[in-house]
């Protein structure tokens, strides 16, 4: 319960208060609420997120594609290891550049935005890196990587058994996280 209180908790200081005003001591009785409610439903339904497992095998296959002299390091936006929980040890043991490289496709302020804020408060509040940065980002306005999501989606639906014409008849629905201000009557969003 602990940990995904915590990580609620981060949700709401983080992201949450960014689009919504809530009072500041309210944020730990949400925090603890919505820990309880998922790990009751998480419980119950015997839900295991493959998140972490891919997420870990992704770094291990960047890693081995980049090959020897590079270290691939995982951080989250509202749990540990976060970014900022790595560069202390990134200033004293400085590598020769340090890439951010998102694990979102689309580039905003509640995505991606809290790892570039992560960093550009590292840098206001202890000097700059004593190597360079780089941040890759704004998939979303690269027409290639674009076109590589398109193929890979296609291939995807001919899996299913779908073809291309089946899906301009379909609809698309972009899973997206978010915090329901107000939800249907009998949804208990929290706040």
């Amino acid at each position: 319960l602990w940990e995904h209180y915590r990580y609620s908790l981060s949700i709401l200081r983080r992201l949450t208060l960014k689009v919504a005003k809530i009072p500041w001591y309210l944020l730990p009785m949400i925090a603890l609420r919505r820990a309880y409610d998922r790990v009751r439903e998480w419980i119950s339904h015997a839900v295991i997120s493959p998140l972490e497992a891919l997420t870990r095998s992704q770094a291990s296959d960047l890693g081995r594609e980049l090959g020897e002299g590079y270290k691939v390091e995982v951080a989250y936006e509202f749990r540990s290891p976060m970014l900022r929980d790595l560069t202390g040890d990134l200033r004293r043991s400085p590598p020769q550049g340090l890439v951010l490289v998102p694990m979102y496709a689309i580039d905003s302020d509640l995505t991606t935005g809290i790892s570039k804020s992560d960093l550009l408060w590292e840098t206001l509040s202890q000097g700059d890196f004593p190597f360079p940065v780089a941040q890759v980002s704004q998939f979303n306005e690269d027409e290639e990587f674009l076109e590589l999501m398109e193929r890979f989606f296609l291939e995807k639906l001919k899996e299913e058994g779908l073809r291309e014409d089946d899906c301009l008849k379909a609809g698309l629905i972009l899973g997206c996280h978010g915090t329901v201000l107000k939800g249907p009557p009998g949804v208990d969003t929290g706040l």
